[in-house]
């Protein structure tokens, strides 16, 4: 069972200034607990101290004018339970196929982000759905999950906290769709696309898929137009190029799950499913 040997400080801050300003101190190593399901599974000996999230009332669900706004500290299992009416169940969907219900009932939303877990169906599904992330005192416009994935993934969060998800759902929302590979249903996928459709101001129908499982420190986002009349060519169409040819073999991810080969075959068939089913809603 892994163990935090060197652990030594256990803070839980009711104030979101101290929490940030303990989680950006250079003399010791700190990191946020938020469910605690990586940093006790990981079992670091480089921890030395943690800060418990759970006192600054980040465990908020809101729903105002087409907007959902969760707080990092929301449960994943809040999610299935709340919004399986919210997208055509797609954010309940898949935080379903997160983990198992003990782990849902514990891992939190922000935590998931954090971890560089990039490629879970539910950090896919937000990249689909264009999901903004707020970084406690960043100035400015929220920035897209889908550009921020990368740079969590490569390089943490270095002291910064997420606090809040924010998705603008389209007033003209079609349906969604999932899709994944996985060894068994309850495997982690190996890869696995997000789609949503939704009609446009300008009478189109526009697609925002997200691939999830290809490249290895970034999601994949493509968008389509279409009009009314060339739907069903579209179903029967390929889902196209996802990344550029020349895209070196060293950026695919390739592991005991699957190959780079695979993932190379497999992706633009998933993306094109997913994206079927959201618009067989219409």
């Amino acid at each position: 069972m892994p163990v935090l040997y060197n652990l030594r400080e256990y803070h839980r801050p009711d104030d979101l200034d101290e929490a940030v300003r303990l989680l950006q101190r250079k003399e010791i190593r700190t990191i946020p607990l938020a469910g605690g399901i990586g940093v006790v599974g990981e079992g670091s000996s480089e921890i030395e101290a943690v800060v418990d999230l759970s006192a600054l009332s980040l465990d908020f669900i809101e729903y105002e004018n087409n907007t959902l706004f969760l707080g990092a500290m929301v449960r994943i299992e809040a999610l299935v339970e709340e919004l399986g009416y919210l997208a055509d169940d797609l954010l309940a969907e898949t935080a379903r196929h997160v983990a198992g219900l003990n782990v849902r009932n514990v891992a939190t939303l922000g935590g998931l982000l954090a971890s560089g877990n990039i490629h879970s169906p539910l950090s896919v599904a937000l990249a689909a759905m264009k999901a903004r992330v707020k970084l406690y005192g960043q100035a400015g416009e929220m920035l897209f999950w889908s550009d921020l994935a990368g740079e969590v993934c490569l390089n943490g969060l270095r002291g910064r906290l997420i606090t809040t998800i924010t998705i603008k759902l389209p007033d003209g929302l079609i349906g969604a769709g999932y899709r994944q590979v996985a060894r068994t249903p309850a495997d982690q996928p190996i890869v696995c696309a997000a789609s949503i459709a939704y009609h446009t101001a300008e009478g189109m129908i526009e697609t925002s898929t997200c691939i999830g499982g290809l490249l290895g420190n970034r999601l994949i986002v493509i968008e389509h137009t279409f009009d009314h009349d060339n739907l069903a060519a579209a179903a029967e169409t390929p889902f196209g190029p996802i990344v550029p040819e020349r895209t070196a073999e060293a950026l695919y991810l390739s592991d005991f799950l699957g190959s780079a080969e695979y993932r190379r075959h497999i992706a633009p068939i998933l993306a094109q499913r997913a994206r079927n089913l959201a618009l067989s809603k219409l």
